[in-house]
This record gives structure tokens, sequence and C-alpha cells, in this order.
């Protein structure tokens, strides 16, 4: 079973680019179709992303070749992403996702600088060794949980999980945080929700300029 996270993340990853196409597609005609042709028409795709092979790779493969090893928390961002384009209804709220943005950029850029040799430890070495490790998604889910981000607190569930079921590839718990898609996915979120941040606080001040 280990890797099989990595394969559904990367079939996730491929059917939210499907699903994004239909509903823009289903959107621009006069009658569109209801969200159980959208599953189904996501369901077909996923199976001929994940079966049909050319030179025997196929998509999923190809996506794996960019990043080998995928997170929970990229697969909790694609379930999110995927449920919401399919069915309308998002797993995490906007709350929630600046927050996965921040877990997600918390423990990469720590990782990143350590391989990089700017911190004198090997923190990915930890993952392997040190039980340590496992309190950053427990403290993390639990804080979540309090707060009430019941969504995100269950993706930290996920995590720990994976690592005891060995459902990712390595035995670095690491791996289930974090990964090189969910890196510049949380780096996109996070300027996104900076930029609105940005926005509805300089509103105000425009309008008052303007009476």
């Amino acid at each position: 079973m280990s890797g099989i996270l990595s394969q559904i993340t990367a079939l996730l990853v491929l059917l939210n680019l499907v699903a994004a196409c239909l509903a823009r597609a289903n959107s621009a005609r006069r009658r569109p179709v209801g969200r159980v042709w959208l599953l189904l028409a996501t369901a077909v795709a996923g199976l001929l992303l994940f079966l049909v092979k050319i030179d025997g790779l196929s998509a999923v493969d190809l996506v794996l070749s960019l990043s080998p090893t995928l997170s929970v928390l990229t697969c909790g961002l694609m379930l999110h992403g995927y449920s919401e384009k399919v069915f309308g209804r998002p797993l995490l709220a906007t709350r929630e996702l600046t927050l996965w943005a921040g877990f997600v950029l918390c423990v990469s850029v720590p990782l990143f600088a350590s391989v990089l040799g700017f911190i004198p430890i090997d923190l990915y070495a930890q993952g392997y060794l040190s039980s340590w490790v496992y309190l950053i998604p427990v403290g993390f889910g639990a804080c979540a949980a309090w707060r009430g981000c019941f969504g995100l607190a269950g993706i930290m569930l996920g995590v720990l999980a994976a690592k005891l079921a060995g459902l990712i590839p390595t035995e670095n718990l690491f791996d289930a945080m974090t990964d090189g898609i969910a890196f510049v996915l949380a780096v996109v979120i996070g300027v996104q929700h900076a930029a609105g941040f940005v926005k509805r606080r300089r509103k105000p001040n425009v309008t008052s300029c303007q009476t």
C-alpha cells in the first residue's frame, strides 16, 4: 500500500483540472447540466487518466514525476477543490484555507532552509527518527479543532493515519505534511488572501475620500 496516497492525490490533481474545465464550459451553456452529470464526467475522465498509458506512462505518472511524494495536505486541498467544483460544497472555509497555507509554509520553509544548509540540523532526518515531529500535526490539529476548523483538524488526523497505515512511500512523517505542490499552492493562497486583506483595508479609505 506504500505510495497509494501519492497516486490518489495525483489523480485528484488531474480531476480538479478536468472539473474546472467542465464547470466553466457548463456555465457557458444556455441550459447547464446537473451536478450528477459533472460527477459522472469527471469519474470517466479519472478512469481514462489513470488507465490510459502512452509509452508506458499515464497522466498520473506524469504528475508523480514532478513530485513523487504527495502529502495528505495536498490530498485534502484537492478534495476541497473537487467538492467545490462538482458539488458546490467546499470542504474548507476561507479561514481554514488560510491556516492550511500557513501550516504548509511553516513546515516547508524550515525544511528547505535545512536542506540548503541555513540551519545546522537535518530537520528532514528528524521525520524518520524523532517522536517530537508527531507533536506538529497533533498540536496543530488540536488547535484547529478548538477554533472550530474541523475540516483542517481532520486533515491533521489524516497525516497521522497515513503514516501509521503506511500509505506514504517513505517512513518520514514530513512527507505526509508537505511536498513541492503543496508549497506552491500555499504561496498562491497566501498571496491571494493577503491581497484580499489589503484590498478590504483600503476600501473604507477610498470610500471616505470620495464622500
